[in-house]
């Protein structure tokens, strides 16, 4: 049986991002690099919500570094769409 910290850490958090119109390419879709920014931010919050800051973390001598990103793009965002970011981590 997990315990209770690795659920909360595993737990997928959700939070939302409007697309700027910098994102954006000259077709008017969020180009596919920008989406690592909305990852980082969503990963960000996660940590946020569970009470970890990367400032905590780095003043501690932690890392953590991310290893390998994968996008699987089901639909377009584009400018001042207002989009949902999964995040969960993975051990």
């Amino acid at each position: 049986m997990a315990d209770s910290t690795q659920i909360e850490m595993t737990a997928p958090h959700f939070c939302r991002a409007r697309v700027l119109y910098g994102d954006t390419d000259a077709g008017g879709v969020v180009y596919y690099g920008n989406y690592l920014r909305y990852f980082e931010q969503g990963r960000t919050e996660l940590m946020r919500e569970r009470g970890i800051s990367y400032r905590e973390l780095e003043d501690r001598g932690l890392i953590m570094p991310v290893v390998e990103a994968y996008s699987r793009y089901k639909a377009s965002a584009r400018y001042d769409d207002l989009i949902e970011i999964a995040t969960t981590f993975a051990w």
